[in-house]
């Protein structure tokens, strides 16, 4: 589990969602975009976790 945090973390993006940018709005709100960032790093871990 916490390699996965780490391997998410140093070389994954972290919390970042690729192309956010592109199809977020830049007005959103700030406690849905924690809820996202939050959600996105679970979902990095979580494939981690699978596969190792």
């Amino acid at each position: 589990f916490i390699g996965s945090i780490l391997i998410t973390t140093f070389f994954f993006g972290s919390y970042h969602l690729p192309l956010a940018d592109l199809y977020i709005p830049a007005d959103m709100n700030i406690w849905l975009k924690g809820i996202l960032d939050v959600s996105v790093f679970t979902v990095k871990v979580c494939f981690w976790c699978f596969v190792f």
